[in-house]
């Protein structure tokens, strides 16, 4: 008997041991020497006591590909997960529960938006915000070839491609879906719309009210800036995301008039879903000309909220609505067309090889209107709501993104006036962009491209898609 308590005494001990040094392991490194060869200069990166890295560079490239290795060390899959959100690619990665969700982004247009967004990046030449971005994918690629891989991807028998600059505008844009509303509420107004008759509709006060207060604008000339050119139910599918969703935020800045201290008071409050890992990722960088500490989202390289010695930033959920949905007509004699006022449209269509983990890849067919992507057959709420092809019409996805190229901006802005600049590059989502300086100056930028609708069109009903004055007539 004793002989086999000693035994499992021992049995025991090994696993309590294995477990420890499993942990041990897999846990990030916060101390010694590491040799990166793409490194200009040495570059030192101080782990405080919650693990937010302070990175001290002698160049802005090394600040950021430092950067790069250590949010992979601490973040890789996280950075997994969101990249493979926006690229349409869950599936390939956890198999066929999560096919939906990719056929759903795809259709949506994130993947081949992100590719066209990076594209027009990479073609602006060798910009600052290139540099700093390239060398963060290579910090991150840097750890992907030489780091301890996370757990998951043992558990998973997988492992990480190289990080592209095209997956960093993945997450962009799923980013920006997070934010869109307009398929959570319009199907659901739609249809209180026609059941329900106007009378329901008008008590719940869906449009602004002339009663509703009106914050005043007080925006001086010299910061104006000119306008930019140019299945499951949604939310059941959308829990099986995983990652969280942005869910909106609020923010506040006080001029030093109002303080006691004479000093801008500044509060920027985001509100995401809860997540392990968090969503946010602090760090605090510093080289020669530049201190910022800011809370990244994974696979981004500049923070989207923080503050340098000069200035502080935060953004908020501006809620504007940038996405409509049109109920096409189908000519009678051909489903294959549309019928848009006396014209003939065609319905176009491509399709996409979804790779599925375990099985056979999956060919998936994507229609489109000229009023954007078919989203019946990805959005239950749409299907259930009518036969007929429903479009969706979002700005996001109508122009390329420079949402890199504004954050950098923003984050080395060393006066006012190059914020308000670099907010005029945001087209979409819709942002509360909150500024206050050590110069006492405050602001408050929302920022974002508004369609001018129709007076036929109640932005949260979907529209008559044969009529052709219910398209926005401009910005």
């Amino acid at each position: 008997m004793n002989r086999l308590a000693s035994i499992f005494g021992f049995l025991i001990l090994l696993l309590i041991l294995g477990v420890l040094g499993f942990i041990f392991y897999q846990s990030p490194q916060y101390d010694g020497e590491l040799v990166l060869s793409g490194l200009k200069d040495q570059t030192d990166v101080h782990f405080d006591r919650y693990g937010i890295p302070h990175i001290y560079a002698q160049n802005e490239e090394d600040a950021y590909r430092a950067l790069g290795y250590v949010h992979a060390q601490d973040r890789l899959f996280q950075l997994e997960m969101m990249r493979r959100v926006g690229s349409g690619t869950l599936s390939e990665f956890l198999g066929k529960d999560l096919l939906e969700i990719d056929q759903f982004f795809l259709t949506l247009g994130i993947p081949r938006h992100a590719m066209e967004s990076a594209a027009v990046f990479l073609a602006a030449g060798d910009t600052p915000w290139k540099k700093a971005t390239d060398a963060y994918i290579a910090g991150v690629n840097d750890y992907i070839a030489t780091g301890k891989l996370p757990v998951e991807y043992l558990l998973l028998g997988e492992k990480p491609r190289p990080y592209t600059i095209e997956d960093m505008h993945s997450i962009v844009g799923y980013m920006s879906f997070t934010f869109a509303m307009g398929l959570k509420t319009d199907p659901l107004v739609t249809k209180m719309a026609r059941e329900l008759g106007p009378e329901y509709l008008s008590s719940l006060s869906i449009q602004t009210l002339p009663q509703h207060h009106v914050i005043p604008v007080n925006y001086p000339d010299s910061l104006r800036t000119s306008p930019n050119p140019l299945t499951p139910t949604l939310t059941a599918m959308l829990e099986r995301l995983p990652v969280p969703l942005l869910e909106g935020s609020n923010a506040w800045v006080i001029a030093g008039s109002r303080t006691k201290s004479g000093k801008v008071l500044f509060s920027n409050d985001t509100h995401i879903g809860f997540a392990s890992p968090s969503v946010w990722y602090e760090a605090h960088l510093e080289y020669p000309g530049f201190s910022f500490y800011g809370n990244h989202l994974a696979g981004l390289p500049f923070g989207l909220v923080g503050h340098s010695r000069h200035h502080s930033v935060g953004l908020t959920m501006f809620e504007n609505d940038d996405q409509d949905f049109f109920e096409e007509k189908l000519n009678p004699s051909n489903p294959n067309e549309i019928v848009v006022g006396d014209s003939i449209l065609p319905i176009t269509s491509r399709k996409e090889l979804i790779q599925v983990k375990g099985q056979e890849p999956v060919e998936f067919e994507i229609r489109e209107t000229i009023h954007g992507p078919i989203m019946n057959p990805v959005s239950k709420e749409i299907a259930l709501l009518t036969s007929n092809p429903v479009a969706s019409w979002w700005v996001y996805v109508l122009e390329p993104t420079k949402a890199l190229e504004a954050i950098y901006k923003i984050n080395h802005a060393k006066a006012m006036q190059e914020v308000a600049d670099a907010a005029g590059l945001i087209h979409a989502p819709g942002l509360n962009i909150m500024y206050g300086d050590s110069a006492g100056n405050i602001a408050w930028w929302a920022a974002a491209k508004l369609p001018i609708r129709s007076g036929k069109v109640h932005s949260k009903i979907i529209a008559d898609g044969s009529d052709p004055e219910t398209l926005p007539t401009g910005w």
